[in-house]
């Protein structure tokens, strides 16, 4: 069936990045950085439009984090009650939502609920490239076109650990599983992703997987943690790291690739975004796929929802939401 547009939200400047809540509970909330601004919002139901058979949904804004620089990569904490996110001033910032004596338990959603500044620090000397919290949310990693990965104290920012791997880093991401919750695995401008292990005593990778082009984007599939996928200018890469280092499978790309994420629910559904449009694909058995959305615009971010077949993408100024 193909996909559909169910929501949308304009934000008046460019959506830098954009991200689903991660626990079950708080799965309707998605962070937007936009400008100086992080925008919460809570995904609600809406009545459907006269014309239209599909659920309909709105976003409904909860809370502004006002910054003091632009916000380029943010990323919600494993209880969604903290964001980390960096900055055009290479920094590292961590907003945790504020809990007072009358509400001990605020959550992001709730009423009159605010958000406050727990900690900044340098994080780089070069642009940061992105930020992602671990699976307990005890550390946080940053890289950077410096060619360091950073590992920092979750709770204050501290700079734990420094691997210097001499070429720009485009992004890190942290395994989601809490056994795992110290490997992590990076992509630089080689065309390499490597995968290592936090705290092991040895700082070099337990495994690189290759292509042959700077990567843009990478991502560990949630159901099944052999598989990753990753992007660059002209093609899509899926890995099965138990069988290979090389590519499984690979797909051409119409424009210069910027996003690329798997399904938490199905580990055949892929979400590419692109300079000049966005689709869903699933992945078949014979090698080929089927779309399942597509829209044109450039698409640099997306993220899905962990308990319905949706996802919501950043395109210029509006974020989109696809269920499918």
């Amino acid at each position: 069936m193909a996909g559909v547009v169910v929501a949308s939200e304009s934000l008046g400047s460019p959506i830098h990045a954009v991200a689903f809540g991660r626990a079950l509970a708080s799965a309707n909330l998605v962070a937007a950085a936009c400008g100086q601004q992080i925008i919460v919002y809570e995904l609600t139901s809406a009545a459907p439009a006269p014309s239209s058979s599909s659920s309909s949904f709105a976003f409904e804004e909860k809370n502004r984090i006002v910054c003091s620089t632009t916000i380029t990569h943010l990323c919600w904490s494993p209880m969604d009650n903290a964001i980390c996110a960096t900055g055009t001033d290479f920094s590292l910032r961590r907003f945790d939502v504020k809990h007072t004596p009358h509400q001990p338990h605020n959550r992001a959603t709730a009423e009159g609920a605010t958000w406050v500044e727990t900690f900044c620090v340098p994080a780089h000397a070069q642009p940061v490239n992105d930020c992602q919290f671990n699976a307990n949310g005890s550390l946080i990693a940053t890289c950077s076109d410096d060619g360091t990965v950073r590992i920092h104290h979750g709770q204050t920012g501290r700079a734990l650990s420094t691997y210097d791997l001499l070429h720009p880093i485009t992004r890190v991401l942290w395994h989601r599983g809490r056994d795992e919750s110290n490997r992590f695995m990076v992509a630089d401008t080689r065309g390499r992703i490597r995968i290592y292990a936090y705290g092991s005593g040895d700082n070099r990778a337990i495994m690189t997987l290759f292509t042959q082009e700077p990567l843009a984007d990478l991502h560990w599939q949630l159901l099944d943690d052999s598989k990753v996928a990753a992007i660059t200018d002209t093609k899509w890469y899926t890995f099965n790291t138990q069988l290979s280092s090389l590519p499984q499978a690979h797909g051409a790309l119409d424009s210069p690739g910027c996003s690329i994420a798997w399904s938490p629910r199905d580990t055949g559904v892929l979400a590419i975004g692109m300079a000049d449009r966005f689709k869903v694909i699933r992945l078949t058995a014979d090698g080929d796929h089927d779309v399942l959305a597509e829209e044109r615009g450039g698409a640099t971010g997306v993220s899905f929802h962990s308990a319905i077949n949706a996802c919501v993408v950043s395109m210029g100024a509006t974020l989109l939401l696809f269920a499918f």
